[in-house]
């Protein structure tokens, strides 16, 4: 008893979650939820100045997990933080960063995968003073696409039906989605949508053709997630059917 008494300190002096924990080890309990549940946070002003806002993407959402730093003019990150992790409680809180910094001059830049990098550059900020951004949108990046079309049978006669063979691919998936458009000069002769049953490949039906040479232009619209891409032009050369 006389080693337990020369390691205690008066109350007084302990914080009251030392005290808890203190008596715990010393009844020998288990630490029950009450015990190790965390105190009620407090908002507290922060210190210095700070630089806060929101990131949103291309459409107005609010961005969680985005990626956000502050660059002195010296080219060092002083400050980062992810947005929704902030401590503190004020302002929104889906999309919402805050970095603490010292008074200067900042570049804040916001990252997140999927998406292109926003710049806001030369935001000043004053000695203790809170700087608001404007709402940083994201735009997402758009997959590179590869449209290939071809003609089935380049020569036919005007009994025979022309049909273009026509192939999307793109390492965003197997199966893009989108809308194929087929022109002949300035007229649009075909409309398509792609389905996840095609697989990016379709063949595209023109029917049967006027005598002549005919040159089609296929495009692909692509989507929020694939960039559009275009062929080369395919042409059919159409003669006259002999009669039966």
């Amino acid at each position: 008893m006389s080693r337990l008494r020369t390691a205690l300190v008066p109350a007084a002096v302990l914080p009251v979650a030392l005290i808890a924990a203190t008596l715990g080890v010393l009844t020998g309990g288990g630490p029950s939820s009450a015990e190790v549940a965390a105190p009620p946070a407090v908002a507290r002003p922060l210190p210095g100045a700070r630089i806060q806002g929101v990131i949103a993407n291309d459409r107005g959402r609010p961005m969680d997990d985005v990626d956000v730093v502050a660059i002195n003019e010296a080219g060092v990150v002083v400050a980062a933080a992810y947005t929704y992790s902030s401590s503190s409680l004020s302002g929104p809180q889906h999309g919402y960063y805050n970095l603490v910094v010292k008074r200067g001059v900042y570049t804040v830049v916001a990252e997140a995968d999927g998406y292109q990098r926003a710049t806001v550059r030369e935001v000043m900020v004053p000695r203790r003073t809170v700087i608001t951004l404007p709402t940083i949108r994201l735009e997402k990046l758009q997959a590179p696409s590869r449209l290939r079309a071809e003609a089935d049978d380049s020569s036919i006669t005007t009994r025979e039906r022309a049909q273009i063979e026509v192939r999307v691919t793109t390492p965003f998936t197997r199966r893009p989605l989108g809308t194929l458009l087929v022109k002949e000069g300035r007229e649009t002769v075909a409309v398509v949508r792609l389905r996840t049953s095609n697989r990016g490949e379709v063949e595209i039906d023109l029917g049967t053709l006027d005598r002549g040479v005919h040159q089609f232009r296929v495009t692909y619209s692509g989507t929020p997630d694939i960039k559009p891409a275009s062929a080369p032009s395919v042409e059919f050369t159409v003669r006259k059917a002999r009669r039966r």
